[in-house]
């Protein structure tokens, strides 16, 4: 049995120390491992070969953010001594998941940037990524906010409409952030001519990448829990009776499991050139939605006929990516038919 509570001492440390400790720590990590990795990589001529830079770029600093994340992770696990807010000013707060949204889409920018840059996806500049980007923030925020109310808390949408757009509350779906970020990404696509496909191939992986810190995240808030159990791991979150499963990071690992599923499928050219573009995502929509209806069985939501509003949305992604990666075969094997003259 874990508890998940705040050292009182720390509480009582002012917010700017605490905001400059953290950074402090979390930028000292992160420089060690990207040195160390481009070390170790240099050393043993890993992915040093041209075509293999884009590989390196991605996965070493990506690695260095996650290994310290991790250290910094397993000190509120087992010290005791993490604050839930970065920051607090007067109504406004930033929160570890606010932190792991920001740098998310900053890492995904700076993504998007190299792939202009090298010319991966057609029509794709780099004065189209700066653009693409604030697409994608704004309709997965949107997005995120409104289906979140609509499903979960549709009496404050009738009462107060104004608080979706009050984020520094907390509170987003993962469901209505990709349905917004797809319908921003279709309208950016349609209008400067990108193919949405080979966008979309590519985003799911740093997408499903930080998922993975963003459940951790929750857990660190010691929100969305999971069901009472007395399992030796459970956790006991302050504000909730019995001790429970610590959901998020089954969440987390669900999350692991899509990222290197996906990984492999994009970065092994074997495999890739078999697939028709818009295979990935919808794959990582359809494993999302599988493996997030199952675990949702461990965590404390409402329910409606003994399924919740996350897990109906599941069935739903279910139902859509089966459809369109049924379409997308279905087209291939069109293409691949000889033609009679």
């Amino acid at each position: 049995m874990f508890y998940h509570n705040i050292n009182p001492v720390l509480a009582n440390i002012p917010w700017v120390l605490k905001l400059k400790v953290f950074y402090l720590i979390y930028v000292v990590l992160f420089i060690l491992f990207l040195f160390l990795l481009n070390f170790l990589f240099l050393k043993f001529k890993l992915l040093c070969k041209p075509r293999h830079k884009l590989v390196r770029f991605i996965f070493v600093p990506i690695c260095s953010l996650f290994f310290a994340f991790l250290i910094l992770f397993f000190i509120k696990l087992f010290a005791n001594n993490w604050v839930e807010k970065i920051l607090t000013l007067g109504p406004f707060e930033i929160r570890y998941y606010g932190l792991v949204y920001a740098i998310g889409f900053l890492i995904a920018y700076l993504l998007l940037r190299w792939v202009a840059k090298n010319g991966g996806i057609k029509n794709f500049t780099v004065e189209k990524a700066d653009s693409f980007i604030l697409y994608l923030i704004i309709g997965a925020i949107v997005g995120a906010r409104v289906l979140l109310f609509i499903f979960y808390y549709p009496h404050t949408l009738l009462s107060d409409p104004l608080e979706v757009f009050r984020v520094w509350h907390g509170g987003m779906s993962f469901h209505g952030g990709l349905v917004g970020a797809i319908i921003a990404g279709l309208i950016f696509c349609r209008k400067h001519k990108v193919n949405f496909y080979k966008l979309g191939d590519f985003m799911v992986l740093p997408l499903s990448f930080f998922l993975i810190f963003g459940r951790i995240a929750n857990f660190i808030n010691g929100e969305l829990v999971g069901t009472k159990t007395h399992v030796s791991w459970c956790v006991v979150f302050p504000g909730y009776d019995g001790c429970r499963h610590p959901s998020q990071l089954y969440e987390a690992l669900k999350n692991l499991v899509v990222f290197i599923t996906l990984s492999i499928l994009y970065f092994n050219k074997e495999i890739k050139k078999k697939l028709k573009d818009g295979i990935i995502f919808w794959l990582f929509v359809l494993l999302y939605g599988v493996l997030r209806f199952i675990i949702t069985f461990w965590r404390d939501d409402p329910r409606f006929l003994d399924l919740s509003g996350g897990q109906y949305l599941c069935i739903l992604m279910v139902i859509v990516s089966i459809y369109f990666l049924f379409r997308i075969q279905r087209n291939k094997k069109r293409e691949n038919k000889p033609k009679v003259k």
